[in-house]
């Protein structure tokens, strides 16, 4: 393809001169991808064909042009969204620094994570099953008394976990719960019953209630329910690093962005 009389020395006019070379456009596709790893950047470009490079090149142009325009117009002046968008970009910029020098240690993470144990707690979980007698159905106090007639057998029998789908009406959701949540359980059940499972000791072939919830009765077993506790650090180092690397890379942009706000003398009017 032959150069394009636009981007040519002869193209130029007026000194307004807009200079190409292979480091703006590297800066411009590490702005365009929001990456600023430059080994891979340069890789995309130098593997780039050259009608694709030479509309990368056009779209540097064109923006730049705008861009400056812009600025002989003074619409930089007194305009906030754009001083905003100007301050992402440095900060992004400066992010995409930090990002790239950035690098913790095993040691560093665990104190991350010692330090922010309580972000890592596991909810508390129950493992149940239930009894369902239907107040659509039956109405509700038939339902009531059906429930109350049927814990009387179920406790007389000790009926195990696994026979729990023998009896009472079919339950919109599930019979069986394995480890759910309480956000999981009052979705199907309410708060009010939700709060009153959470408080049964596990015990199989134990039955309680009725419980009710907006759909009827209910009578249930609890297996198992585990509180809130720490989760292990080994089950979840790649979350942990994940987060202990955000946090020290907010840090870091942080202490440079303080570093360049005491590079300038600020002068405070004194009627403030």
């Amino acid at each position: 393809m032959g150069e394009d009389p636009r981007f040519s020395a002869q193209g130029q006019r007026h000194q307004q001169v807009i200079r190409v070379d292979r480091d703006v456009l590297l800066q411009f596709m590490q702005f365009r991808l929001k990456a600023f790893q430059l080994d891979l950047v340069a890789e995309k470009l130098d593997a780039m064909p050259p009608d694709q490079r030479q509309r990368l090149i056009e779209d540097y142009v064109r923006e730049e042009v705008l861009y400056r325009e812009a600025l002989a117009l003074g619409l930089d002046r007194n305009d906030y969204v754009l001083k905003q968008r100007i301050i992402q970009r440095v900060e992004f910029a400066l992010r995409g620094l930090v990002e790239d020098s950035t690098q913790l240690t095993q040691d560093a993470i665990h104190s991350y994570y010692v330090l922010n144990r309580g972000n890592y707690s596991l909810e508390p979980a129950i493992t149940f099953t239930h009894v369902f007698f239907s107040s659509d159905s039956h109405g509700l106090l038939e339902a009531l008394n059906l429930a109350n007639a049927q814990l009387r057998d179920l406790r007389k029998d000790r009926t195990p976990f696994s026979d729990a789908t023998q009896y009472g009406d079919r339950f919109l959701y599930h019979t069986n719960y394995v480890e759910r949540n309480k956000a999981y359980v009052e979705s199907h059940f309410g708060k009010k019953m939700t709060h009153a499972i959470f408080t049964l000791n596990p015990s199989a072939g134990d039955w309680s209630g009725p419980f009710q919830s907006p759909f009827g009765f209910h009578l249930a077993q609890v297996t198992t329910r585990s509180d809130r506790a720490d989760a292990e650090f080994s089950a979840i180092r790649q979350r942990v690093a994940e987060d202990a690397r955000r946090n020290h890379i907010n840090e870091l942009l942080e202490a440079n962005i303080q570093d360049l706000i005491r590079s300038y003398n600020i002068e405070l009017d004194t009627g403030l």
